[in-house]
């Protein structure tokens, strides 16, 4: 018999505002039609404790949001936190988020009999052995993985073995729009002049993401006279290094690092084009966002990154940590007006048609409605 209403109850560490995975959690809650969301983040006594978070924002779409801390991840009262939700909220699906979490809802499904989710979210995966091999050993006694590229999916096969999995791909809530004036105010800001042409990336600025590659080619292309700019916006343990390199180039005017921002929208806005150099992007939620500004993309073609586009059509793809591959597409956009423009409406196409977040929120409903009636 059908249900009218699915309980799913969430296990996540953080719902940080500049995360992706909250963020998706959000638009979940927002375009969702027959699920009530209960979300339990639980922290470390001694992080967490600051910055901008979407709890708010989830508790005023509609989603139930507990919060636990403990003076450890390993505490074991979160075994207890977590069987009173059930008893509580009595959900019909568990879904978990990230390790610990995953290994924590695992266990606890199989007891009480409640079927579990397991949500991947990328390729990265820096946990001790010990919890790997505790995710490996609860794997099988989960309903299904679900992961949200077929990248992720390959490397969580490889790391513990899944044979029921599937994909769905992360659906992105287009940031609000900016005014002209908005646009022209931050490129003053930056130092940079309005009419030229600038580079985009945000993310956090770590080894894998591969700033410095961007860095590179923006110097390959100052070398050939190329009147070009670059924005990279983000914080991480590669700041100092990327900040260094930029320096040693003498490339202070062409390429700024404004740090973290909470004004991605209007930065978006300011960008040409858009470029993404990770060596192993999980999904891509600045991508897309990207994309939906009618932006062409430039990616590695590494990790999910070529699961976003297709080449030619709606980005371009050059081969990792390759800067004059980087440089020559480059500067073949900035050459080219005309090839930004058709580039970036197909981009906003395919932004629009594969990853809306009413989709990504259609196909999840599905999913739980398939676990809650798999009888």
């Amino acid at each position: 018999m059908k249900k009218d209403q699915i309980v799913v109850l969430h296990l996540i560490r953080s719902l940080s505002g500049r995360g992706g995975t909250p963020r998706k959690l959000l638009g979940l809650v927002r375009h969702g039609t027959n699920v009530k969301h209960v979300i339990h983040m639980f922290h470390n006594r001694h992080r967490y404790t600051h910055g901008v978070t979407v709890v708010n924002e989830l508790r005023d779409a509609g989603a139930v949001v507990e919060e636990t801390w403990r003076p450890k991840f390993y505490d074991l009262r979160y075994v207890i936190d977590i069987v009173r939700l059930i008893s509580t909220y009595k959900p019909d699906v568990i879904n978990t988020h990230f390790p610990r979490s995953d290994v924590y809802g695992a266990v606890l499904g199989f007891m009480l009999r409640v079927p579990v989710i397991k949500s991947v979210h990328g390729i990265p995966y820096s946990e001790s052995r010990f919890v790997r091999w505790l995710d490996r050993f609860v794997s099988r006694s989960r309903y299904i993985t679900v992961a949200n590229s077929h990248a992720s999916l390959a490397a969580e096969k490889n790391r513990t073995g899944i044979l029921k999995a599937t994909v769905i791909h992360n659906g992105v809530e287009p940031r609000e729009g900016s005014h002209k004036e908005d646009i022209k105010d931050i490129r003053e800001e930056l130092g940079i002049p309005q009419e030229g042409f600038v580079v985009g990336h945000v993310g956090g600025l770590t080894t894998w993401r591969s700033q410095i590659t961007l860095v590179k080619a923006v110097k390959e292309l100052r070398s050939r006279k190329r009147e070009c700019f670059c924005v990279i916006i983000g914080d991480g343990s590669e700041k100092q290094r990327i900040f260094n390199a930029i320096k040693d180039y003498q490339l202070e005017e062409y390429i700024k690092l404004p740090g973290q921002r909470d004004d991605i929208e209007r930065c978006l806005q300011t960008f040409d084009v858009y470029v993404n150099p990770a060596i192993g992007e999980g999904f891509g939620i600045a991508v897309v966002e990207a994309m939906c500004k009618g932006l062409p993309v430039i990616l590695a073609d590494s990790g999910a990154l070529p699961e976003l586009i297709e080449e030619n059509s709606s980005g371009s793809l050059f081969k990792p940590k390759d800067v004059f591959a980087l440089a020559k597409v480059l500067d073949e956009f900035l050459c080219s007006p005309s090839l930004v423009e058709r580039i970036g409406e197909g981009a906003r196409r395919r932004a629009i048609e594969k990853f809306s977040i009413s989709l990504f929120a259609t196909k999840w409903e599905d999913l739980y409605s398939k676990v809650v009636n798999r009888n």
